[in-house]
């Protein structure tokens, strides 16, 4: 729980995250906030690639987020708009494991993301209001990533052996926005 004031806005929210849900590799991460320009909620469950031999990831986000936005010239604030935002995703990866020094990862998934926006009452230049969006598209993503790791202690943590990326990694994400998926563009 947090209370946070200061110039931009003041805030009350609630955050919980978990990096091994119930003892198992699921990760939880809540977040409900509602502030002074908005409300907020965040919510995501996920089983990541937690080692480079994992055979399977999987993974889902809801993120409702509704606040007002303003405009600013040399500081003052000249116009305010409404922001409503809606994005929710669900994925699927898949991996051969550790082969050869090498790991590479495939992911799947869809994303639905809306963004509307809206004159705020009793606001000014209501004609800066951005256009309204809706993309909803599928994806399907890569990862090429080299199992070098150097091991180093009291570096970040006092009396703890770490492990440090020092390897290449690639990735890549393509999606497909299209109105026959429900997008408006």
């Amino acid at each position: 729980m947090r209370y946070k004031d200061d110039v931009d806005r003041s805030s009350t929210s609630f955050q919980y995250f978990d990096r091994n849900l119930g003892q198992t590799w699921w990760r939880a991460f809540l977040d409900f906030s509602d502030a002074s320009d908005g409300d907020t909620t965040h919510i995501n469950f996920t089983r990541p690639f937690y080692a480079l031999d994992t055979r399977w990831s999987a993974g889902t986000t809801f993120f409702d987020d509704e606040r007002e936005e303003s405009f600013y010239d040399l500081g003052n604030e000249v116009a305010e708009y409404k922001a409503e935002t809606d994005r929710h995703s669900a994925f699927w990866g898949w991996s051969a494991g550790l082969r050869q020094g090498w790991v590479t990862r495939w992911t799947t998934g869809i994303v639905y993301d809306d963004r509307e926006f809206s004159a705020v009452p009793n606001g000014q230049l209501p004609s800066l209001v951005p256009d309204d969006r809706r993309l909803v598209y599928p994806f399907l993503g890569y990862e090429l990533l080299e199992d070098d790791f150097d091991k180093a202690s009291n570096r970040d943590q006092i009396e703890r052996t770490e492990d440090f990326f020092m390897g290449a990694r690639i990735t890549a994400r393509l999606g497909w926005a299209s109105e026959s998926f429900g997008s408006d563009r």
